[in-house]
């Protein structure tokens, strides 16, 4: 199964004034899917970034998705990103192939869009079973 993995950067934490520099990125809440085309996975998280006074300033009105993108990647690390993705990946499978599934009790009446109607008619007709315990 080929999975597509999609980045996505809900919101940046900046610091209005910082080494002369004006709304400078400091934290970065994302959110990384995996889908398999049928069945969506996702991951979110935060990201601190360190400012380097060396590295040219870009103005927060001029950036883009894919670069604060490419800063979260970096922050995390090769081995974290893959980590994400592994997970990702075992949660698709699962939704594919699950371990355990929810059942209702086999004693409790099954309800489906046209049977509801007659089986909320039929509720009132049930034995009522009270138990007594003595103390």
């Amino acid at each position: 199964m080929t999975i597509k993995y999609e980045w996505e950067i809900k919101q940046l934490v900046c610091k209005p004034e910082y080494q002369g520099c004006k709304d400078v990125v400091q934290v970065v809440e994302w959110k990384m899917l995996g889908s398999d085309g049928v069945n969506t996975s996702t991951v979110t998280g935060t990201v601190n970034l360190t400012f380097d006074p060396t590295a040219p300033f870009a103005e927060f009105a001029d950036l883009t998705e894919p670069q604060v993108i490419e800063w979260v990647v970096a922050a995390l690390g090769k081995e974290t990103v893959d980590i994400l993705r592994c997970g990702l990946q075992r949660d698709l499978d699962a939704q594919l192939a699950p371990a355990t599934k929810i059942m209702p009790a086999p004693w409790t009446p099954h309800f489906n869009p046209i049977e509801r109607q007659e089986a909320t008619q039929t509720v009132a007709e049930r034995p009522t079973i009270s138990v007594e315990v003595a103390t």
